[in-house]
């Protein structure tokens, strides 16, 4: 399928907000590509299409774990990987940083082997597809840890402007939910291995009273279709009880070289699409 296919896209879950995987040819999903291969003791061999939530229910039965997930559990290995996607947390690298080795099948049908090391290993690792189908990938894993999550909430703005650095990097992961209005940040979700006092504040930000929902009861729309750098955009917010606030954003892309990058869903689909006119 692969050498017979004009031009090809593989496909993850689909979790991508960019156009990286719009193609005028062939999609191939990569769902079924979904087996783990082999658990060592410093590295698991997958199948690309594998899910993290599956990875890692069988990494817990070996008292094993990766060192950073992405945000839901349905999103798979080798799409993640691909697009360069983050977990969260100032001293957690991207999943991408976790792959020891890659097995691509290029235009061609050949297979290759990319290790850790080899020359031009990164850029393939975030390759987004271009340079053919990632069919298996061998990540890094550590010992199984624990994460505990506390919510604080109403974080002042002062110590937001005056702290970020220092409340980004608190724990192992922190989530920042607000209203975007002047009582400050509504919610704080704070991962960590630690046990904290349950009476605890946070910059100010004190812990939350009753259990929160997943989300913040609010709804934005923005237009997000910049025609200018530095466009003014409005925002409107719709908060749980229906009242309804507007308020005025500056988009932050500053020239026309970076306004043309948006339009292609980023730098690299830029680059790539300029080397394959």
């Amino acid at each position: 399928m692969i050498v017979g296919a004009e031009s090809l896209r593989p496909l993850g879950t689909r979790h991508s907000f960019s156009l990286v995987g719009d193609s005028a040819g062939a999609l191939l999903s990569t769902e079924h590509l979904n087996q783990i291969v082999e658990i060592g003791e410093a590295t698991v061999t997958v199948e690309a299409g594998i899910r993290y939530g599956e990875l890692s229910g069988a990494l817990h039965d070996r008292d094993l774990a990766v060192a950073n997930l992405a945000s839901l559990p349905h999103i798979s290995v080798g799409g993640a990987i691909a697009t360069g996607t983050h977990g969260s947390g100032v001293g957690n690298q991207s999943l991408a940083a976790a792959v020891s080795a890659i097995d691509v099948v290029g235009a061609d049908g050949s297979i290759r082997l990319l290790r850790r090391g080899d020359h031009d290993f990164d850029g393939a690792v975030v390759g987004l597809g271009a340079l053919g189908l990632v069919t298996r990938v061998s990540l890094d894993v550590v010992a199984e840890f624990e994460l505990r999550q506390y919510v604080f909430e109403e974080l002042p703005w002062s110590a937001v402007e005056t702290h970020l650095d220092a409340i980004l990097a608190a724990s192992y992961s922190i989530s920042l939910f607000t209203t975007w209005t002047d009582l400050g940040v509504a919610q704080v979700w704070l991962k960590t291995k630690d046990q904290l006092d349950s009476q605890s504040s946070f910059f100010g930000a004190t812990a939350a009273r009753q259990p929160v929902s997943s989300t913040v009861s609010a709804s934005f729309f923005i237009d997000v279709s910049p025609r200018v750098p530095r466009q003014k955009l409005t925002a409107e917010i719709v908060s749980g009880d229906g009242s309804l606030q507007r308020i005025t954003l500056l988009c932050r892309i500053d020239t026309l070289d970076e306004l043309e990058y948006y339009r292609n869903g980023g730098i690299l689909h830029y680059v790539l699409r300029k080397l394959a006119a």
